[in-house]
């Protein structure tokens, strides 16, 4: 009865400190599917029921029309997922480009839909953001400024200029290889925390389609503009979904105010036992992961285990240490006779041979005792010799 009310009261204290989504989630995990097709799927993403944190992170399995195979769906954005991994979710974008050619010279056309899988709610922390670092943003057409604004604000944020040839046709001067360097389609690095943003196009040129006479331009090109992951280069290409990451974080807040508020009541705090809280770049979240020597899962109760390095071969120690596996760590320890770290640089070095005291002490008698002997004989002969001469 009493091992029933201590683990009630664990219970207790776990929700308390954890919040009650972490416990329900701990408890129904080994129920939650982890995979999607060939995608694992982990917390706080999950499938079905009490499987992911909140609603930004829940995920659907569906079966794709074009095979058998089962594709995993971002629910909230309805976004098909390629890849998900500790820090990112690379997604199938599907882009929207409504401006074809003619484009008034000189007026701005812009793309009034947001390109936004990610948006803010009333009240709800942002859960993705467009990764600056792996993401780029790019404007294919001819004599053509694009630039993407913040929605909120109508800040400027970044663009590109994008040229074309004026004594050659385009298909003829372009092929699908060409390179997105200025010419017919251009490409530059995005600001950091990107969550949403509007896309504008500029036609820079003096004259409209109709004007010409060189064709550069093909009667079915678009000036078009979007996102998409560093690796994209099939830029010619008359595609849609295009490959785009977003990096996710599990708060809004940094790592300290959290961790300051971390038991209280309407604490959010994420990171479990056994872990490190991460700060995502410019104040725009954080992330959790295990300590140096724990591995695991971070946002789950006990999530974050202990790793073995005696037992899976990482431990480093010499051929004469033994390895001693500790909480977070391990240790080489020299035999009986050796010293040092046990470690390859170092190693175990052999101590100093000392006579034992209790064969000193032998050696010493003998010594004592032959010398005696001999100083007794000397004596004996010297007397001998002495009452010889007297005689």
């Amino acid at each position: 009865m009493s091992s029933r009310l201590g683990f009630l009261f664990k219970l207790i204290i776990v929700n308390w400190i954890l919040g009650s989504d972490y416990v329900v989630a701990a408890k129904h995990q080994h129920q939650c599917p982890n995979k999607c097709g060939n995608i694992s799927i982990f917390y706080p993403f999950g499938i079905g029921k009490h499987c992911y944190k909140n609603k930004w992170f829940e995920i659907t399995c569906q079966n794709q029309s074009s095979s058998l195979q089962q594709v995993p769906i971002l629910h909230a954005y309805q976004l098909k997922i390629l890849n998900l991994s500790s820090s990112e979710v690379r997604v199938a974008y599907t882009w929207k480009f409504p401006h074809c050619y003619p484009i008034i010279p000189g007026v701005e056309s812009g793309l009034e839909q947001f390109i936004r899988p990610i948006y803010r709610e009333e009240g709800v922390a942002n859960t993705f953001i467009f990764s600056q670092i792996n993401n780029k943003f790019v404007a294919v057409g001819c004599d053509i400024y694009s630039f993407i604004t913040n929605p909120h604000s109508g800040n400027y944020t970044t663009g590109c200029l994008s040229l074309c040839h004026t004594q050659k046709p385009w298909n003829e001067f372009y092929g699908k290889s060409a390179p997105c360097a200025g010419v017919h389609c251009c490409q530059t690095a995005i600001p950091v925390g990107l969550e949403s943003f509007r896309v504008s196009i500029c036609n820079v040129s003096s004259s409209s389609w109709s004007d010409d006479k060189f064709g550069f331009r093909s009667p079915n090109d678009c000036a078009r503009a979007f996102l998409a992951e560093n690796e994209f280069s099939d830029y010619y290409s008359h595609y849609q979904e295009i490959p785009v990451r977003l990096t996710w974080v599990v708060g809004r807040n940094s790592c300290i105010e959290n961790q300051r508020t971390n038991g209280s009541a309407n604490s959010s705090y994420a990171c479990t036992q056994n872990t490190d809280c991460n700060d995502y770049a410019n104040g725009h979240g954080y992330r959790c992961t295990c300590h140096r020597g724990y591995h695991g899962n971070a946002y789950l109760p006990n999530g974050c285990q202990d790793i073995d390095e005696c037992k899976n071969g990482k431990a480093r120690c010499s051929q004469q240490a033994e390895c001693k596996n500790t909480a977070g760590a391990y240790y080489c320890s020299c035999p009986k006779g050796y010293h040092g770290d046990g470690i390859p640089e170092n190693g175990c070095i052999a101590d100093k041979r000392q006579f034992p005291l209790p064969l000193i002490v032998s050696i010493g008698i003998i010594i004592l005792f032959l010398g005696f002997k001999s100083t007794s004989l000397i004596i004996l002969d010297y007397l001998k010799s002495l009452a010889e001469n007297i005689a």
